[in-house]
């Protein structure tokens, strides 16, 4: 039973007000939570989409996602309040954030400037920590532009949110969440080499490799990846930056130091 704007759904408690965007396998939606009296963020998993095996492990995504957001308490992390049954489908209730991707941000408008990016990433490391610190073991394993919602916070300043843990690796699935003996799943362009070959336990580095190219995505305004798989440096992407921060950047993508 597909959503609709303007319609109200689960004996009343939300309104669908209209679509924020889709992928190939789930809508977005916003809709008012009138047991709350504010805004969400409805993703709706469309089960006559998906065949069964799609389904289940799509849902199974969900509710990872949802077990993660709802205790993850970050200004820079998105909330994830429950999930509903509509019919056959999925819904996931998360917290509104009225802006865009980053990867929208850097299509529309190109790199950001150095101060900006600096303040998103300094912000997006704070998130991370959480992330890593929680005693559930989360590793993200999908870092990327289009995982980090922007607002803007007065007139000059960002505030990037990260989102989507449906591919996270909690502690003690030391084999895949898609399906044992498999490779993780995650992005190839943000992917470290040991996620995309690897078998075992996922270390956070992983996540930090992730967010050294996402960075160097946002000064650059393009894919950082394919340029290191040719030999370019860190001091050839970013020729005009500050040269600490293309050392650190190097650091945190030097496999040495992931993989022990």
């Amino acid at each position: 039973m597909p959503l609709r704007p303007n319609t109200t759904i689960i004996d009343g408690k939300y309104t669908i007000i209209r679509q924020l965007g889709k992928g190939a396998f789930a809508y977005v939606w916003l809709a008012e939570d009138h047991a709350v009296g504010q805004q969400v963020a409805i993703k709706e998993l469309r089960h006559s989409e998906l065949s069964h095996d799609e389904f289940v492990e799509f849902a199974r995504r969900f509710q990872r996602e949802a077990r993660i957001g709802r205790v993850l308490e970050h200004p820079n992390i998105i909330r994830v309040y429950t999930v509903e049954h509509w019919g056959d489908d999925l819904l996931l209730v998360m917290e509104y954030v009225e802006g865009e991707t980053l990867r929208e941000r850097l299509d529309r408008q190109g790199p950001l400037p150095l101060e900006a990016a600096l303040d998103v990433t300094m912000q997006l490391c704070d998130a991370l920590d959480a992330v890593h610190a929680h005693p559930l073991g989360i590793v993200h394993r999908d870092i990327k532009p289009s995982n980090v919602l922007l607002s803007e916070r007065g007139q000059v300043k960002l505030l990037p949110k990260l989102t989507d843990f449906g591919l996270a690796q909690l502690a003690g699935e030391s084999d895949r969440s898609v399906g044992r003996g498999r490779h993780h799943p995650g992005t190839p362009l943000y992917m470290a080499p040991e996620q995309e070959t690897g078998f075992g336990y996922l270390a956070p580095a992983a996540d930090i490799y992730a967010l050294s190219l996402t960075v160097g995505e946002m000064l650059t305004g393009q894919p950082v990846k394919p340029r290191l798989l040719r030999g370019e440096t860190w001091a050839e992407l970013l020729v005009e930056q500050p040269v600490w921060l293309r050392e650190t950047l190097e650091k945190a993508a030097a496999e040495e130091w992931r993989v022990r």
